[in-house]
Parts: C-alpha cells; sequence; structure tokens
C-alpha cells in the first residue's frame, strides 16, 4: 500500500484493477471473512460497535465496478 500511496504522487501514475485488489488481498489477508483480494458481495459500510448504527455506507453494488473503472480510468 505504500507504494501506491507513493506513486500515486506522480501524475502519469495508473493503477489496474487487478493490482488495487491485490492491494485490498496484501492488507485483509490475515481476515478471510473480509474476502481479501474480493469484492464483497453485499452491504458494505461501517458500523458503530456500540450501538449497530451504520455510521457510513459504500455505494450500492451494481454501481461499484463502473465506479471504480471510472475511478482507475
Amino acid at each position: 500500500m505504500g507504494y501506491i500511496l507513493q506513486r500515486r504522487r506522480i501524475p502519469s501514475f495508473t493503477i489496474a484493477e487487478e493490482a488495487l485488489l491485490a492491494a485490498h488481498f496484501t492488507i485483509r489477508r490475515s481476515d478471510s471473512e473480509a474476502r481479501p483480494g474480493r469484492r464483497r458481495p453485499g452491504w458494505v459500510g461501517v458500523r458503530d460497535s456500540g450501538t449497530g448504527d451504520a455510521m457510513r455506507e459504500g455505494v450500492e453494488r451494481d454501481r461499484l465496478e463502473p465506479l471504480v473503472r471510472e475511478l482507475l480510468g
């Protein structure tokens, strides 16, 4: 991940979707519940551990892949 953060400072830097998923795998490989290197099939967000309330929510799953392609394009 440090590599990506350093390289993104270069205006011509690009990253492929597979490299992004590889970085996710590297970060989350010890947590198989997080589906390291793969997209989650359902709801994604952050819940307050005390109340269970959703604090942040990801985009709807059907909008995810087009948004990732736009971001990386």
